[in-house]
């Protein structure tokens, strides 16, 4: 017995955390900007780049200060952000 007709139809859905990641560079702006407020979207940013090397030179501070060891957060960011350059 079928519950649902997902599989016919011409769409997948998808969680909103996933359409972000998959649709990023196409995002005018973030809501915060929508309501005046500006700042920089360091995520956007890197997922542009694309570029390990280029986003851990840009982020340095952070990922020392971090109670992360840098090792975790270099595989996190290669599986999330940046390809491996």
């Amino acid at each position: 017995m079928t519950i649902s007709k997902v599989s016919e139809m011409p769409f997948n859905i998808i969680s909103y955390p996933q359409f972000l990641t998959v649709n990023v560079d196409k995002l005018p702006f973030n809501k915060a900007e929508a309501l005046g407020i500006v700042r920089e979207d360091k995520y956007k940013k890197y997922k542009q780049w694309g570029s390990l090397n280029r986003i851990i030179q840009d982020s340095g501070v952070f990922i020392s200060q971090s109670s992360y060891s840098p090792e975790i957060i270099i595989e996190t960011l290669k599986g999330a952000i940046a390809s491996n350059d």
